[in-house]
């Protein structure tokens, strides 16, 4: 059966009509979500950023205080400090980092309900590269972003 030219136009339009209102409808649900990850990620490359300017300038203090308490009651602030300085005796201060790879997870995670965001980067030492990895957090109740987690390869 062949319909009239009018009502195929009509059943054509309602379903453009249906698919618009589906992807309207999936934009304003998926919004908030995607703005959380953005500003998540963005918070956490921040803070790696001052962590990387406080290891540049010989700042241990600094760079320390961007660790979680967490982390600070299973290693001590001063061994932190400690291998700091090591690492830049042994291979120079942070020259240059680049973000390679992150991940961000949002809901309940290994260190509690919140915002779990991973980043890598390819870092340049003075007289070394390799990768950096940092595993920040953020819990749900609106405390500040830590690092919970920092790992350092060199080549």
């Amino acid at each position: 059966m062949r319909l009239p030219v009018g009502v195929s136009l009509l059943i054509v339009g309602a379903a453009l009509i249906g698919l618009v209102a589906v992807t309207l409808v999936g934009r304003a649900v998926l919004a908030p979500f995607i703005g959380s990850v953005v500003d998540a990620k963005a918070q956490a490359e921040q803070i790696v950023d001052g962590y990387y300017a406080a290891e540049q300038s010989g700042d241990d203090a600094t760079a320390v205080s961007y660790f979680s308490e967490r982390v600070l009651t299973t290693t001590p602030a001063a061994t932190i400090r400690t291998n700091l300085q090591n690492t830049r005796a042994t291979w120079g201060s942070p020259q240059s980092h680049q973000e390679t790879a992150f991940k961000v997870q949002e809901g309940a995670q290994q260190f509690g309900p919140g915002t779990t965001v991973d980043l890598t980067y390819a870092v340049t030492y003075g007289s070394h590269s390799g990768t950096e990895q940092f595993t920040l957090f953020r819990p749900s109740d609106g405390a500040t972003m830590q690092i919970m987690a920092h790992r350092l390869a060199l080549n």
